[in-house]
C-alpha cells in the first residue's frame, strides 16, 4: 500500500499538531520522495509542534526516505511519537543522502519498556543510501529479543551500498537477539559507519554490540566515543568481524573505544575476522575485561604512533585470545594480566604495565606448543614505589612459557621511582624475567640515582647502591652539608630525611618541616637522604 503522507518535494513546518495513523495495507507513515520538479527541492519536515506517527495497523515505518534527487530532512523538534509495524524500524532509508537534525530526540521504546521493533535501516535498493545524525540530535533504541533474529536495532543492509553517519548521540539498550548495529555487505558492495559523535551500547546483544558479516567490504571510522558499558549477555562482544568479511576499522587520535562487560564469562571484547580486516588505531582502545582476538586466519590490529591500547584483563585468556592475531605495536600498550604471544610485533611502541601512573604485571606466553623467543624492542616505561610485591609495588615483565626466552636487548628502559620510596642499600627490583632464559643487554637506561641495572641468565633486576648514590650527586654542597654538632638541610620542609652511619645503618628518620633543618648529630661521617638526593657529609 502507499504510504500515509507524501512529500515529493514537499515542506512541512508543524507548528500545532500532526497525527498520522495507518491503516491495514498502508505501508509507511510519512514518506519523503523524490522531488518532480524542474528544479529538485529536498521534501523535509520541521517545526516545534507535536508529531504522533502511529504506523502499527500499517506494514511497515513511521518515517521513509526514498528521495534521490535532492537531500531530504528530517528536524527533530517538539514532541515526537513514532510506533511503526512490529518488528520493523521506526526510520527506513532506502537511497538518497538524508540528514536528521535538530536538537531532540527520537526513541524506539523507553528505558524499561523494550519494543518490538528497531531504530533505523539503511537498506538500499535502487542506490546508494546513506543517514546523517547531526550534533544536537539523539536517537534512543530499547528492542526486545522479539524485534528480529537477522536484524538489529540499526542495519546497514546486504545491497547497493549504505552510509550512517553519526555526530550526534546514539543510546541501544534493551535486549536483542543479535547485535545492537550490524553491517552485512555482499560481495562487491561496502558499507561505511563513522561515528564522529557518542554510541553508548548498555544491552544484552548475544553476538555483539557492533556486528560485520557478509563477503562484502565495510569501513567503520570513529573519532568520537564509543562505550561498550554494560554487556551482560555470555560470550557477547564489543565488536564482532566475520571470517568472510573484509573490514577497516579507524579509530582516529580523538577516538576512544571503551570495552567493560558485566558477564563473568564473557571472553574476546574485539573479534577480527581474519587477513582481509585491520583495525588500525591512533586513539585510545580499553578494554576492562575481556581482549582482543582473531579468528580462523590471521588478522591485524596495528597500534600506530599516538594509540593507546589498555587491557585491565581480569577473564580469559589473556591479551590474545589465540595465535591469530598480528599484533604490532608503535604506539602504547598499557595493562595487566596475561598477554598471548601469537604474531606480537612490539615494533618501536612503547609498553608501560597499568600505565604512567599505575603499578601491574604483564605476561607473556606462548598458546601453543614450542620454546619462543620472545623480543622486546620500543620503549618500557616501568614505575617503582616499593620492592615486596611485582604488580603492586613495582611493574614486572614475564614469560611463563616452559623453555622461552625474553630478548630486551631492543628495549629502551625508563624507570620512574615514587618519591614515597626511600630505597636501603642494596634494595633489588626485578623488572623484567623469562621462564628459561633472558638475554641482551638494553638498548639505553634511565634510571633513578644510585639504581643499577645487574642481570642474571633468567632476569634483569635494578639494585640500589648507596655508594652509587654517593658517587651520582653533583651541586648538593649548598643544600646537605655538616658543620660543628649538627647537619644541616636546606629545601627540606615535606621531604623524609633519612641519616645513615657508614654501615648503611639508617640511625634517624623523619620528615622535613622547614626548609631550613638542623639536625643535631655527634662528630663524624654519616650519609644522609633527603628524598632521592644523597650525599656522605662530616660533623666537625
Amino acid at each position: 500500500g502507499q504510504s500515509q503522507v507524501i512529500l515529493i518535494g514537499g515542506i512541512i513546518q508543524n507548528a500545532g499538531t500532526l497525527n498520522i495513523t495507518t491503516y491495514s495495507g498502508a505501508s509507511y507513515g510519512m514518506e519523503f520522495r523524490s522531488s518532480t520538479s524542474t528544479v529538485a527541492v529536498a521534501s523535509s519536515y520541521s517545526g516545534a509542534g507535536t508529531l504522533n506517527i502511529n504506523s502499527s495497523a500499517g506494514t511497515n515505518s513511521c518515517i521513509y526516505f526514498s528521495q534521490t534527487n535532492a537531500n531530504p530532512i528530517l528536524t527533530v523538534g517538539g514532541t515526537i511519537s513514532l510506533t511503526p509495524a512490529a518488528t520493523k524500524y521506526v526510520i527506513t532509508s532506502s537511497g538518497g543522502n538524508a540528514t536528521i537534525n535538530g536538537s531532540g530526540t527520537l526513541s524506539a521504546g523507553t528505558s524499561g519498556t523494550n519494543v518490538g521493533y528497531g531504530l533505523l535501516s539503511i537498506s538500499a535498493s535502487g542506490g546508494a543510501a546513506s543517514v546523517t545524525i547531526e550534533k544536537d540530535v539523539t536517537l534512543n533504541s530499547y528492542t526486545n529479543n522479539a524485534f528480529s533474529t537477522t536484524s538489529a536495532p540499526i542495519y546497514l543492509g546486504t545491497s547497493v551500498g549504505n552510509t550512517l553517519t553519526n555526530k550526534g548521540t546514539l543510546y541501544i539498550g534493551g535486549i536483542n537477539s543479535n547485535d545492537g548495529i550490524y553491517s552485512g555487505a555482499t560481495t562487491g558492495i561496502t558499507n561505511a559507519i563513522d561515528n564522529q559523535g557518542t554510541i553508548n551500547f548498555v544491552g544484552a546483544f548475544p553476538t555483539a554490540a557492533i556486528g560485520f558479516g557478509g563477503a562484502g567490504t565495510a569501513n567503520f571510522t570513529n573519532s568520537g566515543t564509543i562505550l561498550v558499558s554494560n554487556m551482560t549477555a555470555t560470550g557477547s562482544k564489543g565488536i564482532t568481524i566475520s571470517s568472510a568479511s573484509t573490514v577497516t576499522i579507524t579509530n582516529t587520535n580523538t577516538g576512544n573505544m571503551t570495552f567493560d562487560a558485566t558477564n563473568a564469562t564473557t571472553g574476546a571484547m574485539m573479534t577480527i575476522g581474519d587477513s582481509k580486516s585491520k583495525f588500525d588505531n591512533t586513539g585510545t582502545v580499553t578494554i576492562n575485561k575481556g581482549y582482543l582476538a582473531g579468528s580462523a586466519a590471521t588478522a591485524a590490529f596495528n597500534n600506530n604512533a599516538g594509540g593507546v591500547v589498555g587491557i585491565y584483563n581480569t577473564q580469559g585468556s589473556g591479551y590474545f585470545a589465540n595465535t591469530n592475531l598480528t599484533f604490532t605495536n608503535k604506539g602504547t600498550i598499557e595493562g595487566f594480566g596475561n598477554f598471548a604471544n601469537g604474531s606480537f610485533i612490539p615494533s618501536t611502541g612503547t609498553i608501560s604495565p597499568a600505565g604512567t601512573s599505575g603499578y601491574g604485571k604483564i605476561n607473556f606466553y606462548q598458546a601453543t606448543t614450542g620454546s619462543p623467543t620472545f623480543n622486546l624492542t620500543g620503549k618500557c616505561l616501568m614505575n617503582v614505589k616499593g620492592k615486596a610485591v611485582a604488580g603492586t609495588d613495582y611493574d614486572q615483565i614475564t614469560v611463563s612459557t616452559a623453555g622461552s626466552s625474553l630478548n630486551v636487548s631492543g628495549v629502551n628502559l625508563e624507570v620512574t621511582l615514587d618519591p614515597s620510596y626511600t630505597p636501603a642499600d642494596k634494595d633489588t627490583v626485578v623488572l623484567f624475567t623469562g621462564n628459561a632464559a633472558l638475554t641482551g643487554t638494553f638498548a639505553s637506561m634511565s634510571l633513578p640515582r644510585g639504581w643499577r641495572m645487574e642481570y642474571s641468565t633468567t632476569k634483569a633486576e635494578m639494585v640500589f647502591r648507596l655508594t652509587d648514590a654517593l658517587n651520582e650527586i653533583e651541586g648538593t654542597s649548598k643544600l646537605i652539608y655538616g658543620i660543628r654538632n649538627a647537619i644541616v638541610v636546606n629545601d627540606s620542609e615535606g621531604k623524609e630525611i633519612t641519616i645513615f652511619n657508614l654501615a648503611g645503618q639508617a640511625l634517624n628518620k623523619f620528615a622535613g618541616t622547614s626548609n631550613h633543618q638542623q639536625i643535631p648529630m655527634n662528630k663524624g661521617f654519616y650519609i644522609v637522604q633527603v628524598g632521592n638526593l644523597t650525599k656522605k657529609v662530616l660533623v666537625e
